[in-house]
Protein backbone atom coordinates (compact mmCIF):
# COMPACT_ATOMS: atom_id res chain seq x y z
CA UNK A 1 0.00 0.00 0.00
CA UNK A 2 1.10 3.68 -1.22
CA UNK A 3 0.24 6.77 0.19
CA UNK A 4 0.11 9.40 -3.23
CA UNK A 5 -0.24 13.08 -1.26
CA UNK A 6 -0.69 15.50 -4.10
CA UNK A 7 0.03 19.56 -4.03
CA UNK A 8 -3.85 20.01 -3.86
CA UNK A 9 -4.63 18.14 -0.68
CA UNK A 10 -5.86 15.16 -2.44
CA UNK A 11 -4.49 11.52 -1.05
CA UNK A 12 -4.48 8.58 -3.49
CA UNK A 13 -3.90 4.90 -1.85
CA UNK A 14 -2.13 2.75 -4.29
CA UNK A 15 -1.69 -1.18 -4.45
CA UNK A 16 1.89 -1.01 -4.57
CA UNK A 17 5.27 1.11 -5.51
CA UNK A 18 4.71 -0.21 -9.54
CA UNK A 19 1.33 1.41 -9.24
CA UNK A 20 2.29 4.60 -8.40
CA UNK A 21 5.13 4.74 -10.49
CA UNK A 22 2.83 4.67 -13.72
CA UNK A 23 0.12 6.68 -11.79
CA UNK A 24 2.35 9.43 -11.80
CA UNK A 25 4.40 11.12 -14.12
CA UNK A 26 8.02 11.42 -13.64
CA UNK A 27 8.18 15.75 -14.41
CA UNK A 28 5.40 16.26 -11.91
CA UNK A 29 6.86 13.82 -8.83
CA UNK A 30 10.07 15.67 -9.71
CA UNK A 31 8.61 18.71 -9.56
CA UNK A 32 7.07 17.96 -5.57
CA UNK A 33 3.61 17.62 -7.20
CA UNK A 34 3.65 14.96 -5.42
CA UNK A 35 4.41 13.30 -2.30
CA UNK A 36 4.47 9.24 -1.22
CA UNK A 37 4.88 7.22 1.74
CA UNK A 38 4.95 3.32 2.19
CA UNK A 39 2.04 1.42 4.49
CA UNK A 40 3.73 2.44 8.22
CA UNK A 41 4.25 6.07 7.09
CA UNK A 42 7.74 6.01 5.58
CA UNK A 43 8.75 8.80 3.12
CA UNK A 44 9.63 7.37 -0.18
CA UNK A 45 11.58 8.97 -2.78
CA UNK A 46 11.92 8.51 -6.33
CA UNK A 47 15.17 7.43 -7.92
CA UNK A 48 15.57 7.75 -11.66
CA UNK A 49 17.10 5.33 -14.63
CA UNK A 50 16.42 7.98 -17.03
CA UNK A 51 15.91 11.46 -15.98
CA UNK A 52 13.34 13.96 -17.27
CA UNK A 53 14.07 15.42 -20.59
CA UNK A 54 12.84 18.74 -21.89
CA UNK A 55 13.73 21.45 -24.49
CA UNK A 56 12.28 23.24 -27.46
CA UNK A 57 11.42 22.71 -30.75
CA UNK A 58 12.84 24.98 -33.32
CA UNK A 59 13.78 27.32 -30.18
CA UNK A 60 9.76 28.26 -29.57
CA UNK A 61 7.76 24.87 -28.62
CA UNK A 62 8.56 23.03 -25.44
CA UNK A 63 8.84 19.82 -24.50
CA UNK A 64 8.65 17.78 -22.01
CA UNK A 65 9.43 13.92 -21.90
CA UNK A 66 8.82 11.97 -18.70
CA UNK A 67 11.21 10.42 -17.22
CA UNK A 68 11.48 6.55 -15.20
CA UNK A 69 11.43 6.29 -11.85
CA UNK A 70 10.99 3.45 -8.85
CA UNK A 71 10.22 4.28 -5.43
CA UNK A 72 12.55 3.74 -2.50
CA UNK A 73 12.75 4.32 1.18
CA UNK A 74 13.66 8.06 1.47
CA UNK A 75 15.69 9.83 4.56
CA UNK A 76 12.86 11.16 6.82
CA UNK A 77 12.67 15.02 7.61
CA UNK A 78 10.73 15.11 10.27
CA UNK A 79 8.88 12.96 12.51
CA UNK A 80 5.82 14.26 11.70
CA UNK A 81 5.95 14.39 7.83
CA UNK A 82 3.55 11.59 7.38
CA UNK A 83 0.74 13.03 10.13
CA UNK A 84 1.67 16.90 8.77
CA UNK A 85 1.05 15.50 5.23
CA UNK A 86 -2.67 13.66 6.29
CA UNK A 87 -3.26 17.09 8.31
CA UNK A 88 -2.96 18.97 5.10
CA UNK A 89 -5.23 16.54 3.22
CA UNK A 90 -8.84 17.43 1.92
CA UNK A 91 -10.14 14.76 0.12
CA UNK A 92 -9.49 10.93 -0.28
CA UNK A 93 -9.88 9.57 -3.69
CA UNK A 94 -12.33 6.27 -3.32
CA UNK A 95 -10.01 2.71 -2.38
CA UNK A 96 -11.01 -0.44 -1.57
CA UNK A 97 -9.70 0.07 2.28
CA UNK A 98 -10.78 3.52 4.09
CA UNK A 99 -14.18 4.91 3.48
CA UNK A 100 -13.00 8.04 5.07
CA UNK A 101 -9.67 10.01 6.67
CA UNK A 102 -10.86 9.17 9.85
CA UNK A 103 -11.07 5.41 9.29
CA UNK A 104 -7.78 5.52 7.55
CA UNK A 105 -6.17 7.44 10.92
CA UNK A 106 -7.77 4.57 12.91
CA UNK A 107 -6.50 1.67 11.39
CA UNK A 108 -2.99 3.37 11.27
CA UNK A 109 -3.15 4.28 15.16
CA UNK A 110 -3.72 0.94 15.62
CA UNK A 111 -0.91 -0.35 13.61
CA UNK A 112 1.83 2.40 15.80
CA UNK A 113 1.95 4.46 12.99
CA UNK A 114 2.12 8.42 13.88
CA UNK A 115 -0.97 10.05 12.39
CA UNK A 116 -1.78 13.18 14.45
CA UNK A 117 0.01 16.04 13.62
CA UNK A 118 1.08 18.20 16.83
Amino acid sequence: MIFAFTEDGVLEILESAAQACTRYEGVDVDAGAVQFYDADGRPLVARFSAPNRSDRLLGLLPWVESGVYELVEGAENSNDAFALALYETTALTSNRWFDSLEHLKGALRTRGVAVDFE
